[in-house]
């Protein structure tokens, strides 16, 4: 046999072997509760949710649809446009990305209150809605923060020390986003130490929740592998490409909505 196919017979045993391990997993009962739940019934609850909030409300789906498309439509003008001007094309990718991250956090606690606190005011869930925007501003802040040391350690290390910041800067920044996508349960029920709150599930229960939230984010990096694998593939000319945003921001903003759904039924079958 040659060394093709050896290399290809490899491959897809090592797939067969995550694929295995990771149902195996998912389909424990690893998260703990009022009742017995695993990571999968977890996530399938997740996106059920997802699409009874679609019924339910149209008009809050389409503000998601809206706020990805935005930023889609947004960073290509910004690539098409800006790129003769250094200076202003970081300033519009940083004003961007805030703008993303802040807008996203206000939708995204109005899916966490669907699922966790669907009957409170809409004074309070205005409240709430602020308080996570300004806990998304403060772990983005972290997040810049990681992404400036890291940029000047490359600077200042040799080429064996910038193979591993660059690593860190591949994936430290996200860190801070996650945690406060994880805050945010705790803020849409109306617990004052959101983080807190967060540290304490985590820490009880961090197998089940890993793996939930690695399902939870497996369909997103699909979305984004595929559109990649297409573009590089076809390279579809600017008249075609630009239309073609629609549904990838629809698929993307399904897949975000997901995961803040899943992670809101996650914690609610644990906390």
């Amino acid at each position: 046999m040659n060394s093709a196919w050896m290399s290809v017979l490899a491959v897809a045993a090592s797939g067969a072997l995550v694929i295995g391990v990771t149902v195996w997993i998912a389909t424990r009962p690893l998260l703990h509760g009022a009742y017995r739940t695993t990571p999968f019934s977890a996530n399938l609850s997740g996106w059920r949710v997802v699409f009874k909030l679609i019924a339910a409300s149209p008009g809050v789906a389409l503000i998601g649809f809206a706020i990805k498309l935005l930023q889609i439509l947004g960073g290509n003008l910004r690539a098409l446009v800006l790129v003769d001007w250094p200076n202003i094309w970081v300033a519009t990718g940083i004003a961007l990305d805030l703008a993303f991250v802040l807008s996203w956090a206000s939708f995204a606690l109005q899916v966490q209150r669907f699922v966790l606190a669907p009957d409170i005011s809409r004074r309070e869930s205005t409240a709430r809605s602020w308080r996570a925007v300004l806990y998304a501003f403060v772990f983005w802040m972290i997040a810049g923060a990681i992404y400036i040391v890291g940029v000047l350690l490359f600077a200042a290390l040799q080429e064996g020390g910038r193979v591993i910041v660059a690593a860190g800067l591949t994936y430290l920044p996200y860190i801070p986003l996650l945690a406060a996508a994880l805050t945010r349960p705790a803020i849409a029920v109306g617990l004052p130490r959101p983080f807190v709150e967060c540290r304490r599930i985590l820490r009880e229960n961090w197998l089940g929740i890993m793996v939930s939230l690695a399902l939870a984010a497996a369909p997103l990096g699909l979305v984004f592998f595929a559109v990649g694998l297409v573009r590089q593939t076809f390279h579809p000319a600017l008249a075609w490409a630009l239309p073609l945003e629609a549904p990838i921001a629809g698929l993307s903003a399904l897949c975000y909505a997901a995961f803040e759904s899943i992670i809101a039924t996650t914690y609610r079958r644990i906390a």
